[in-house]
């Protein structure tokens, strides 16, 4: 037996225990890297299946971007590089705009720790010659090399990714297309010359790219500054819409068991230590401790996920393994199902726990916070609750990231329209602004950790995500008149679902503010789907993504539209537009239970009362015109005296 190996494996699982554990890279490791790469750094994160290329294995270590020698692994100084400036067309997020030099140093270390066998190893920088002046000669020269050198094989003659000795390679695997792809090395600076020349030098590990290193360097400058000038030109990476640092905190990791994803087993309701009011699992009986959230939780759409609009759409008659297909995010627990799975030879039999008055609590407290008897919840709970000895209390940090509400609020892309699942929000949070900064879901639906979630359905919590910008000019004839709608508060696409839409509406009016026929437009803002004949189809998506914008512009001659004095700029929002078209289709329908059409009539009701008008802005044109009945009454009064 081989001591020294022994106590240097004991001292490297202690090292990375201890590096990984630690709640300060650990808190660092879980808030920026988990999504992606996983809670183990295997590269299964829970954001995973639906990013590509796939992220990358720190167990496996296969590296691609190093400045080290061929078969060696990269130096510090690389990967800190890969995690301060991210990669270009990838989910790899550039995290200097948010993380500090010395937290980029501790990812450092925790990244190395899951593979420290590889990193045993020396690591010996590659020298680099300096890179010299730029000529048309030099470019042309370099194109010849790229010939000579084979490069024309695998990424083609004109740097297309079509060569001929990888014709036949999997796409996921095939050259890049260097015309079409920006440059991915990460780097800290613009100088798409010298990143291709160190590529050159030291190849792509895990690919068919070669190292040149035995090519002379002058030669090597030469394609570089060729492929240079045939690429796809450099793109700055997406800024943060905020400076402001994340103030995340974490203290531990995922639990052994899945908190959602799946009807929740049924819970233990016998505990010893509890009474008989907390071993109930009515949200009526947690009110007792918790009425704040109790209150909260009252008037929020997790109470009313079991809605009339959810319950028409299930009878007698339907399939318990479709009404179980809804229930997993509407009323999850196992004691809210009429039915449930059996090991028998039927698939589905009665269940004998089920609750109908729990069942109508749609996601209640209990589906949150109690597994298995053990009430769940996040760190640092109030100071104001009473001590209770033998609460069955457990403290897990998921219930403060954003992979807490993921299995609820992102679908498979195995449901994917147009390459879009149609609930995506996950991974509109994962690849936007938001995540590099930490910030995450609870943030801001639960920022003093409020059990309401507001969203779209609340007027000020829109207007905290939106910024209206209006713009009116008279210029060669013609009025012009603009509205700009910014997504400037939301992590996600606004909106996220298919089930709202917006309206942003622009009309001219007189100078008694009276519409002027004719001049009414309107942009949709939402994600237009239809379903027909058992598919989904979409008509437009016209979402706006963090940070960015919608335009709705309108042009009229000035001669056709003189008695304008105003231009009204108007945003209007149904918070269940999808929804609406759907219960009206089914009241159509003319065999519906009395039961099912009252459900579908109030769930229509519900929809259309929850219309609102979000913004109204009127903007002078010109000066005031007086309009005829103001010229009416002066006359009138002119005549009296």
């Amino acid at each position: 037996m081989n001591l020294s190996v022994t106590f240097f494996s004991i001292a490297s699982l202690l090292f990375i225990t201890t590096n990984l554990y630690a709640d300060e890279s650990k808190n660092l490791y879980n808030t920026y890297c988990m999504p992606c790469h996983g809670i183990t750094g295997n590269g299964q994160g829970p954001g995973t299946p639906w990013l590509s290329p796939k992220p990358r294995s720190f167990i496996t270590a296969d590296y691609k971007w190093r400045t080290t020698k061929n078969n060696q692994m990269p130096s510090d100084e690389d990967l800190a590089t890969t995690i301060a400036y991210g990669i270009l067309g990838t989910s790899m997020h550039p995290f200097a705009p948010s993380l500090s030099k010395k937290d980029i140093e501790k990812l450092v270390t925790t990244i190395k720790f899951f593979a420290p066998k590889k990193f045993q190893n020396k690591r010996i920088k590659i020298s680099f010659s300096k890179k010299p002046s730029v000529t048309p000669e030099k470019i042309k020269r370099g194109q010849r090399l790229w010939k000579e050198l084979g490069c024309v094989s695998c990424h083609g003659n004109e740097g297309k990714g079509d060569g001929l000795a990888l014709s036949g390679t999997q796409h996921a695997n095939r050259p890049y297309d260097l015309t079409m792809t920006p440059l991915r090395r990460p780097t800290n600076h613009n100088d798409g010359i010298t990143s291709i020349y160190t590529t050159l030098i030291t190849g792509i590990h895990g690919t068919t790219m070669p190292s040149y290193v035995q090519v002379a360097s002058d030669s090597l400058w030469n394609v570089a500054m060729f492929v240079d000038s045939i690429r796809y030109p450099y793109s700055t990476p997406p800024k943060a819409i905020s400076s402001n640092l994340p103030t995340t905190t974490q203290t531990d990791v995922y639990s052994s068991h899945p908190l959602f994803g799946k009807i929740i087993s049924k819970q233990d309701t016998t505990l010893t230590q509890l009474t008989p009011a907390q071993q109930s699992l009515s949200a009526k009986q947690c009110a007792r401790c918790h009425a704040k959230q109790y209150r909260e939780w009252q008037s929020s759409l997790h109470a009313l996920a079991s809605s009339p609009g959810y319950l028409a759409q299930f009878d007698e008659t339907s399939k318990p393994s479709s009404v179980e297909a809804c229930s997993v995010c509407h009323a999850p627990l196992t004691e809210q199902q009429a039915y449930r799975r059996s090991k028998n030879a039927t698939p589905y039999e009665k269940n004998s726990t089920y609750d109908e008055s729990l069942h109508h609590q749609g996601v209640t407290c209990s589906a949150c916070h109690i597994r298995q008897g053990k009430r769940l919840g996040p760190p640092n709970t109030a100071t104001s609750l009473l001590k209770q000895h033998g609460y069955p209390k457990q403290e897990r940090s998921i219930y403060e990231r954003s992979d807490f509400c993921l299995p609820c609020h992102q679908l498979s892309p195995n449901n994917a329209l147009n390459k879009k699942p149609l609930l995506n929000t996950y991974i509109e949070w994962l690849q936007g602004p938001y995540m590099p900064r930490g910030i995450q879901c609870q943030h801001c639906h639960m920022s003093n950790r409020e059990h309401q979630w507001l969203g779209i359905h609340d007027k000020e919590t829109l207007l905290q995500g939106i910024t209206l910008n209006t713009s009116l000019s008279i210029q060669n004839n013609e009025l012009v008149a603009q509205a700009t709608l910014a997504n400037t508060g939301a992590a996600h696409y606004l909106p996220t679902t298919p089930t709202p839409a917006l309206w942003m509406s622009l009309e001219l009016l007189n100078s008694d503010k009276d519409p002027i026929d004719d001049t009414y437009h309107e942009q949709r803002i939402g994600r237009h789907i239809k379903f027909n004949h058992g598919k989904w189809t979409e008509i437009e998506d016209t979402r706006i993504p963090p940070g960015q914008s919608i335009h709705l512009i309108r042009r009229w001659k000035s001669d056709s539209v003189e008695d304008t004095s105003y231009a009204k700029i108007q945003i209007r929002v149904a918070p269940d537009d999808y929804y609406e078209y759907f219960y009206m289709s089914r009241l159509r329908q003319q065999n519906l239970s009395d039961d099912t059409r009252e459900q579908y009539e109030q769930a229509l009701q519900n929809a259309q009362q929850s219309h609102y008008r979000a913004l109204t802005k009127i903007i002078p044109i010109r000066p005031h015109v007086a309009s005829s009945s103001d010229r009416y009454k002066r006359n009138k009064k002119v005549k009296k005296n």
